[in-house]
């Protein structure tokens, strides 16, 4: 599987999962991106800080007509993005690379971020480079309550953050969110 193989000099995916790979990153992608779709509507979706490429490829593979751009600041990441969408011929899937705060996203954009950080310092990211309207979908473990709880006010101003759906992984690995955080302002 090239993911562990990428995996060895890349670090794409946390120590420790390699040997539930289906479960942990491919089961919780596939849920999610259900999730996104149905919910956002969306045409175009950008996935931040897209690592290992989960769930980005998977949304591109459940919804070929959407438009999925992988962004990574990482430039040996980004080609290991790039070789996994034409392994898997996925024509609706595009590659950037450099820093997250620069990117120039439209307006009422739909952005999924992945365990990138803390919620409040990726909405913070998301301030940087989204206009109100735009819809921010972030996968989250089980401390994600008590991110919600501790998101500054100045921070509730400008997002209406809700935990959206939350699911139980196979096998007791786990829980896992998506957090639903939509530009107000």
């Amino acid at each position: 599987m090239e993911l562990l193989r990428y995996n060895q000099q890349l670090s794409l995916i946390q120590p420790g999962t390699e040997h539930h790979i289906d479960i942990l990153l491919f089961f919780e992608s596939i849920i999610s991106s259900r999730f996104i779709l149905k919910d956002s509507n969306a045409k175009k979706i950008i996935q931040v800080g897209a690592g290992g490429g989960f769930p980005g490829i998977i949304l591109a593979l459940i919804d070929n007509s959407v438009e999925v751009t992988l962004a990574e600041e990482d430039e040996r990441k980004c080609d290991f993005l790039r070789s996994i969408a034409a392994k898997l011929e996925l024509k609706n899937v595009k590659v950037i690379s450099g820093k997250l705060e620069s990117l120039k996203l439209d307006p009422n954009s739909v952005v999924v971020a992945k365990e990138v950080s803390n919620l409040a310092r990726t909405l913070l990211l998301g301030n940087k480079i989204l206009s109100k309207g735009s819809k921010f979908y972030i996968i989250k473990g089980t401390d994600w309550f008590s991110e919600i709880a501790a998101l500054p006010s100045q921070i509730c101003s400008t997002w209406n953050t809700e935990m959206a759906l939350e699911f139980e992984l196979p096998e007791r690995k786990g829980v896992k969110v998506v957090i639903r955080s939509n530009k107000i302002a």
